[in-house]
């Protein structure tokens, strides 16, 4: 017969700040918590930025996001690429107010004060397919059918059944590679619709968010009604649209963008590229070595190991993508160095540039807004 040894202490392995009735990442009603909806969005490609974090929205005024002169929807990027891309392009992105003294507008600073969660694609997808399910057909024709001025997608032609793909989801329910064109569709209206937006924006707000990826901004991939891929380009990874500016975020500061300013973030982001590409390179170089004559340098054993996950590093990491981001901010820091020479050099040429450039973006924006009144006013 054995011997046991019993004890009055009671031991219990749980999880390390836990407490006893408290759910880490589900409320009792079903409902995430922060955690678990941090935690949900990281696996489905969402975006969760915690209070404090920084993010940046590119404007060709000094907003105050105060009162009546605050945004109630805004654009902003937390990815520091992102912040540099959408300063680079400030001139196209909307508003007609760029002068000599600030011909690129300004980068405004913001502070998260209450969690920002941002679903990733399918959500988006998920929530705009029932919105169209609760329009009514009239509604439907209204907001997304015609394709007069903005709404005139290159994604949809007339004739392509556009309601038909955004309720053709797979058998099994997940989302299809014909809602995802669709959709892309419907959000490119979106911000040019307010009734389209709010409803949008008030569903995914009952769902927990407050942002949505602002996807059209980015380069997406979708299937053609020819059943070929097409791409729609965009160059920023990941932007947001806050749905409520001053629930979000505070302004912490403004500066006017510069080329020196430009050139310093290129710079920046040149530099991490460029050692990131370098430590990359190095991986694979090592993965590849030892694949060749792991034997040389290590014993038999051990050399077998790393022959097998040297070589996925090498192969995982490539430094190629990296080199070429390097070389596309080298491009980028050779142009403001170019503009700030001339500025030096020969203001006078300098500042018939700029104003052409600025003359050009107003004469085009104006344009834009004459067709937008003209096509409301025949979509009535």
């Amino acid at each position: 017969m054995s011997n046991f040894t019993y004890s009055d202490e009671l031991y219990h392995h749980g999880i390390k700040g836990q407490k006893w009735g408290v759910r880490r990442y589900q409320n009792p009603d079903g409902s995430l918590t922060p955690e678990g909806m941090e935690r949900y969005l990281k696996k489905t490609g969402g975006v969760y930025l915690k209070k404090g974090t920084v993010v940046q929205r590119v404007s060709d005024v000094d907003e105050d996001f105060t009162g009546k002169s605050g945004h109630k929807h805004s654009y902003v990027s937390f990815l520091e690429e992102d912040k540099f891309k959408y300063a680079k392009y400030s001139r196209s992105l909307g508003g007609t107010k760029f002068t000599m003294d600030t011909p690129y507008g300004y980068q405004i600073d913001l502070v998260v004060k209450d969690d920002i969660a941002a679903p990733g694609l399918e959500d988006q997808v998920k929530a705009a397919v029932e919105n169209v399910q609760n329009m009514s057909v009239k509604e439907i024709d209204k907001h997304l059918i015609d394709k007069k001025g903005y709404s005139a997608s290159s994604i949809y032609k007339d004739g392509e059944d556009f309601v038909h793909d955004m309720l053709a989801s797979n058998p099994d329910g997940t989302v299809s590679e014909l809602q995802k064109r669709a959709y892309l569709h419907y959000s490119r209206n979106l911000m040019k619709d307010k009734k389209l937006r709010e409803d949008f924006f008030n569903n995914l707000s009952k769902k927990g968010y407050n942002a949505v990826i602002d996807y059209n901004d980015t380069t997406q991939s979708f299937i053609g009604a020819d059943g070929k891929t097409k791409s729609m380009q965009g160059f920023a990874s990941k932007p947001l649209i806050l749905f409520d500016t001053q629930k979000s975020v505070d302004k912490m500061a403004s500066r006017k963008i510069t080329e020196q300013s430009l050139y310093d973030q290129a710079k920046k982001l040149h530099d991490k590229n460029a050692s990131e590409a370098a430590v990359k390179n190095l991986a694979g170089f090592v993965g590849s070595v030892l694949a060749v004559a792991p034997t040389a340098f290590v014993s038999p054993s051990l050399a077998m190991m790393l022959g097998v996950y040297a070589v996925p590093l090498g192969s995982v990491l490539p430094g190629s993508m990296n080199s070429d981001k390097a070389m596309n901010y080298s491009a980028d820091m050779q142009r403001y160095k170019s503009l700030m020479n001339l500025q030096k050099n020969d203001p006078v040429a300098y500042k018939k540039l700029i104003k052409d450039q600025i003359d050009l973006v107003t004469q085009m924006k104006e344009a834009e807004k004459k067709a937008e009144k003209k096509s409301s006013k025949t979509t009535k």
